[in-house]
């Protein structure tokens, strides 16, 4: 007789609000809400908790997929898709600007666009979306032959290769610059790092899935993540901010990516306990759902910009720079909500592979069919 394997259950709202203060951090990070090392600490852990979240949302989901073709299938259409469509929508716009400017000005940004920004590869932000698809189908397709006490070795791999492609390299998974120029070997570079790409956020997402199975054994005694939380938040704030300022090594790479990255995780298990903690803010818990929309419109399509200038400019007269950042967090706010109930048109679905839908629409459990 054939044992039934275990269904586990999860909760999405601590998971939610994880990617929610995420993508709040990362938007900060880019307006330059938060400035010296209050900064620096945001750009360190805002795309490893971005991934984390991923990893866990993932998990959630674990047990609605059973085949190899439907594991390609799914998160084809749900990172792909997007990457096409607004990969599109911005070459559209700098091809009429190419095409109503006389001076070849346009025409050269359009083909830094094609060949740059627009391929796997580039200084846009979609470069996140083909890496997501390879590196979330990678450990998928992993864990479908490997069982979860395996998991462990699994990151201690991916941590060690990521320290060594740093100290061989001193390569970031967040800003790599590669002047390939415009050629057959520029975009194969562009494509390969893709995959050195994947293999960091591989990384985060399956630390992010250790996360949610580690604070799930003491979910009936939630109070208990708040001892450890507060502590491992401050120490990754340290770490990150020392490493920022005085003892930063610019000859050691590999002995500073790995502080960084023990800073990185310290903070980001410290927040992550408090968010199991707290369990849901629904604000931030609505940004975390919607977190695909503020990324796409906001730091792709230039709606971060427009936002930050339009608070700028209305709200200059401020003295009190105070006053003036908490002008902006209503402009900015304000602003997603908009672009979110825009792309939440069903019309529209299909610029975001409807990621919501997909993401909402589970019985969260995993671990095989009930």
């Amino acid at each position: 007789m054939s044992k039934k394997k275990k269904v586990m259950r999860y909760k999405a709202e601590p998971v939610f609000l994880y990617l929610g203060l995420a993508i709040l951090l990362l938007v900060a990070e880019q307006t330059d809400l938060l400035n010296g090392k209050a900064g620096n600490i945001c750009g360190a852990c805002a795309l490893p908790m971005l991934f984390m979240s991923v990893g866990a949302l993932s998990l959630l989901h674990e047990g609605k997929v059973t085949s190899e073709k439907e594991i390609i299938k799914r998160n084809a259409r749900l990172f792909l898709g997007s990457y096409f469509w607004f990969s599109l929508i911005n070459g559209a716009v700098a091809a009429v600007r190419a095409i109503a400017d006389t001076s070849g000005y346009c025409r050269s940004l359009l083909l830094k666009l094609l060949f740059s920004t627009g391929t796997f590869f580039g200084h846009s932000v979609l470069w996140i979306l083909p890496v997501l698809f390879v590196s979330l189908t990678l450990c998928q397709l992993l864990k479908k032959s490997i069982s979860f006490k395996y998991t462990y070795i699994m990151i201690a791999c991916l941590m060690l290769t990521v320290a060594l492609v740093y100290h061989t390299g001193n390569i970031s998974f967040t800003n790599v610059v590669v002047d390939s120029g415009i050629s057959a070997r520029g975009v194969m570079v562009r494509i390969a790092m893709l995959f050195v790409r994947s293999v960091f956020v591989a990384f985060f997402m399956l630390t992010g899935e250790v996360f949610v199975m580690t604070t799930e054994r003491v979910k009936s005694h939630r109070e208990r993540l708040l001892l450890p939380g507060i502590p491992l938040v401050v120490a990754g704030a340290f770490v990150i901010a020392l490493l920022a300022g005085p003892f930063y090594w610019p000859n050691i790479y590999f002995l500073n990516i790995w502080a960084l990255v023990t800073g990185v995780l310290m903070m980001s298990a410290g927040l992550w306990c408090i968010c199991v903690w707290i369990g849901k803010v629904g604000v931030i818990n609505y940004f975390g759902e919607n977190a695909h929309y503020i990324y796409l419109t906001f730091l792709d399509l230039g709606g971060l910009q427009l936002a930050k200038l339009a608070g700028e400019e209305v709200f200059s007269l401020m003295d009190n720079s105070f006053a003036s950042k908490a002008a902006l967090v209503i402009v900015l706010t304000a602003a997603e909500l908009i672009w979110i109930k825009i792309l939440g048109i069903p019309a529209l679905s299909f610029l975001t592979g409807d990621m919501k839908k997909k993401m909402m629409n589970s019985d969260l459990s995993c671990g095989g069919k009930k």
